[in-house]
This record gives C-alpha cells, structure tokens and sequence, in this order.
C-alpha cells in the first residue's frame, strides 16, 4: 500500500466525506499490467446513503518501473470509462461499474473488461479510501484511493469569476470616408 501511495497527487479536502475525484495508481504483479483508476463519486439528491458517478481506467502491461506507459512494443494499453454506483454509510463506501465503454485501444490488443467492484473505508484524515477490488475475475486487490478534487462552486481550477461586460459607449458619428479614430 505504501508504494502505491507514493505515486498520488496530494490530497484535497472537501466539504463532502465521500464526493469528488478519488484516483488510484496499482501495479499488479500477477498480471505484469498497471491501471490507474479515476472515480468520480456524488452522491444521489435525496439519498446521502447512495452514490452514483463514473469510473475511468487507463491500463497498460508493463513491469514493475513501467509507472507510466512503456513504448507500444505490441504491448496493451488502453482507456475505458464505467458507470458506476454505490453506497456510503458510517465510513464505509462501495462503488462498483454497472457497464464498461472502451474508449480506445492505444496499441496492442484488448480483449475484454471485468466490471470493478471498490469497497472499503474512508480515512478523513489522510483522504484516502483502503479499498479491495473485487472485479470476479482477477480476486481481491487492495487499492488506495486519495480523493484528488472536489464538486462545489468552486471548481477545481479556482473560484468562479464573474465578468462584468464593459458599459456601452455611445456610437461616434464619423465624416464620410474618415478613417479618424474615434
């Protein structure tokens, strides 16, 4: 867990104890592939207890120093998105995909992707969700999420800026043919 930790952006801290971006950057060694998983969790209106949202996944095969995409070589890497729902209650949060969209296939070939299912806690003091990914194919793996943005009124490039358009002035009348400026 530790390694993995080492390889996400700093924390943000948000009003909500569950909304916002949550990113995880896992290295599998049984597969020899990495993904790095974006969640995009809010809550439903209505129900603070359920949590819908998106879940989008880069992966590629690479070894252990392959942090980032390694040159095609006939290697896989791919993105893709899922739909996505859950629940949170006292702490504990579930969010799985409910249907994957491949987005496009970078090189290499793709055959086929297995709905992820993240489960596990929220620790508010590090912003971090110590899940376990259960996608019925692969087995549990554990995952960190750390929550990266928020949702509010203040987006996650700055506060909103409200422009003022200047006051009209009023039209010069200009002499025929007079290229005289205003």
């Amino acid at each position: 867990m530790a390694e993995q930790r080492q390889r996400l952006p700093p924390p943000a801290e948000c009003q909500s104890p569950v909304e916002g971006r949550w990113r995880a950057h896992v290295f599998d060694e049984n597969y020899r592939d990495w993904h790095m998983f974006t969640l995009e969790v809010h809550v439903v209106e209505g129900n603070p207890k359920a949590l819908r949202g998106f879940i989008q996944v880069e992966g590629w095969a690479g070894g252990p120093k392959d942090e980032q995409p390694p040159p095609c070589q006939g290697r896989t890497h791919f993105t893709g998105h899922m739909t996505a729902e859950g629940s949170y209650e006292n702490g504990l949060i579930r969010f799985s995909g409910t249907a994957f969209t491949l987005d496009k296939v970078l090189c290499g070939g793709h055959i086929g992707y297995a709905l992820d299912n993240f489960s596990g806690t929220i620790d508010p003091k590090t912003q971090e969700f110590q899940s376990v990914n259960d996608d019925h194919n692969r087995g549990e793996q554990a995952t960190v999420f750390r929550r990266i943005g928020c949702f509010s009124d203040v987006d996650d490039h700055g506060p909103a800026v409200k422009v003022t358009p200047p006051p009209l002035f009023p039209e010069v009348k200009r002499a025929a043919g007079c290229n005289c400026g205003p």
